[in-house]
């Protein structure tokens, strides 16, 4: 049986492709209120209209220094109230090492982990009411990198501290923190790669579970975390990656 979300409200953000949106379908069908957050508005206003539940759409840049005290807003203001952040919104530009520009890097620390950060500043209070959650996400590349994604295994790492060190912070005020760590799943973020059979075979290969995650996997794993079945959970990064990174 799984768990219902009626009453409950959610803010995810990234919500509008990929696991983001995989998220808050799930979240919509279990009967959550969910403030969708994305720069993709058109995503957005696809995903509310499909959604069978409470959908409200709040068009942004995550990265924007103001997106994450509007977004809280918003969500209390619709919602009476708010019990979980999930961030989903993520960004990867590859490259060597030497060839990352000050831009690249710049935008995916703002939108991977900064936003993350101020998004959960923002949200604590409401949260401690309600003796919330927030589930991050990180990576398993955070364990086991990829070479030429230097910046991005690096704010998923920074994710993955943040992730304990608020679990010891808001703890106390009863906020459980968690994060889930995906291995390699078809979205958008990737599947230009994962268009070259080649890359796509040794990336399988790699995989002891010898396939790609599915978003809907993905999914049911962040509602674990985000929800009462794991209650007396946090300050953990679950990864759902087959088990690459241990391979």
């Amino acid at each position: 049986m799984q768990p219902s979300w009626e009453g409950r409200s959610a803010i995810v953000t990234g919500a509008a492709s990929g696991l983001g949106a995989a998220v808050a379908r799930l979240l919509l069908a279990r009967g959550a209120s969910v403030l969708l957050v994305d720069r993709d508005g058109d995503g957005l206003d696809r995903l509310a209209a499909e959604a069978a539940g409470a959908a409200r759409s709040h068009c942004c840049d995550v990265a924007a220094p103001e997106a994450a005290t509007e977004s809280v807003a918003l969500a209390v203001a619709e919602f009476g109230g708010l019990d979980t952040l999930i961030t989903a919104a993520g960004i990867l530009h590859s490259a060597p090492l030497r060839e990352a520009s000050l831009e690249t890097i710049d935008a995916q620390l703002a939108v991977n982990l900064r936003a993350p950060l101020l998004f959960a500043q923002a949200a604590s209070d409401q949260l401690s009411e309600r003796r919330g959650s927030i589930v991050f996400f990180s990576s398993a590349a955070d364990r086991r990198g990829f070479p030429g994604s230097s910046v991005y295994c690096a704010t998923k790492g920074g994710i993955s501290a943040l992730t304990i060190v608020l679990a010891a912070e808001l703890g106390p005020r009863g906020v459980r923190v968690n994060a889930i760590g995906p291995g390699t799943v078809e979205t958008g973020i990737n599947r230009v790669a994962l268009g070259d059979p080649a890359f796509r075979r040794s990336v399988v290969d790699d995989v002891p579970l010898g396939r790609l995650g599915e978003p809907e996997e993905i999914a049911e794993t962040v509602l674990f975390l985000a929800s009462d079945q794991s209650s007396y959970t946090t300050g953990q990064v679950l990864l759902a990656d087959g088990g690459w990174a241990s391979s």
